[in-house]
């Protein structure tokens, strides 16, 4: 009982002195990332960057966006049939071959569970009609989120 108390008195103590070392921002934090930023959404006040202008291949946050889009513009049952262009893809794929059909469900899934790039390309010809025009359409997305130089 003793020690729960002293627990208990020590986190007032700490709360009240604004104390707070389990929520202390290291002032050079280690990351093995090319590029970082931390921020204070409420303030917008800077607390860490690494690189933060540093232009980098977005990797899975592409296939994020490509899934939000995706989601906006077509339905979860539609069919799609997959395009030579979403094939022999090195890196994250599942394999896709053309003429294979598959559900936007099913490739959404493939794209955020396995990283899919092929699943991805897919989505986005569906979408757009080839990858050129969908990455336009990124764009203009992340834009409009306040995202620049993508």
């Amino acid at each position: 009982m003793r020690k729960i108390f002293v627990a208990i008195f020590l986190s007032v103590i700490l709360m009240l002195t604004g104390v707070a070392p389990a929520f202390a921002v290291d002032k050079d934090p280690v990351t093995k990332s090319q590029a970082a930023l931390l921020f204070d959404s409420k303030t917008g006040k800077v607390l860490f960057e690494k690189n933060s202008t540093k232009q980098i291949p977005p990797a899975s946050l592409t296939k994020i966006v490509t899934c939000i889009i995706v989601l906006e513009e077509l339905e979860m049952d539609r069919k799609v049939t997959i395009p030579a262009e979403a094939t022999g893809f090195e890196g994250n794929n599942i394999e896709l071959v053309e003429g294979e059909i598959l559900t936007v469900e099913q490739l959404i899934n493939a794209t955020m569970v396995y990283s899919a790039n092929d699943a991805a390309v897919a989505l986005a010809i569906e979408v757009a009609g080839s990858e050129a025009e969908f990455v336009k359409m990124m764009n203009k997305k992340v834009k409009g989120w306040g995202a620049e130089h993508t």
